[in-house]
């Protein structure tokens, strides 16, 4: 995890070394050299605070995407600087919360993006959205006009997403195969130009097909 803040790491440093599936491999408390640790380190999920001196918590998320590592990234933010958060979302941040989310908030959504979904916080869904760029999708027919239109089941799968439901689940609860649920997601990345389910989940919520 990398925040400035002194406190939170040492408070949080306590509460994941009692979580006993979890291992904590490293600390900062700014982003210098922090993308050089990552790529040794290769942790499974990063907590990351928005702003931090030296690289800021956005530059080291493009950093991960254009070395394509596989570390997961959970945002935190104030929303001081909600075009960060913007710019997050397009380089592949799975999980956006509030600096005030309570531990057990921060855990499930750690445990939420390692497992391939998104986490987005209400609070900053609700806030989020308004800066998510419309779909580059010519058939711009959705609620808004600004959108492409999204049929029923698109919607369904989408509703399950934003719930936190990992494929096999959504399949069992729409009488679906695992691999058709991934096709409708595959293929709903490529009709709205988004990279991934925070992205799609945030479009949606945009587009009014989700409140």
């Amino acid at each position: 995890m990398a925040d400035d803040d002194a406190g939170f790491l040492r408070a949080y440093g306590k509460f994941f070394a009692k979580v006993p599936d979890m291992n904590l491999v490293g600390v900062s408390d700014s982003g210098r050299g922090l993308v050089e640790r990552l790529a040794t380190l290769e942790p499974d999920v990063l907590l990351l605070d928005v702003e931090m001196p030296g690289p800021t918590g956005i530059e080291v998320a493009r950093a991960l995407h254009r070395l394509s590592l596989p570390t997961r990234i959970v945002m935190l933010t104030a929303f001081d600087r909600e075009e960060y958060v913007h710019e997050a979302l397009r380089y592949g941040a799975s999980g956006f919360l509030l600096k005030n989310a309570s531990p057990v908030q921060i855990l499930s959504a750690i445990r939420a993006v390692h497992a391939g979904h998104a986490s987005l916080a209400l609070d900053v869904t609700s806030r989020l959205v308004e800066h998510f760029p419309a779909s580059k999708d010519g058939d711009r027919t959705g609620p808004r006009g600004d959108h492409p239109a999204f049929t029923e089941q698109q919607i369904n799968i989408c509703r399950l997403l934003a719930a936190g439901y990992k494929s096999q689940d959504i399949a069992g609860e729409l009488h679906l195969s695992n691999e058709t649920v991934r096709t409708y997601v595959r293929r709903m990345f490529e009709k709205f130009g988004v990279k991934n389910r925070t992205q799609l989940v945030a479009l949606a919520y945009k587009s009014g097909v989700l409140r």
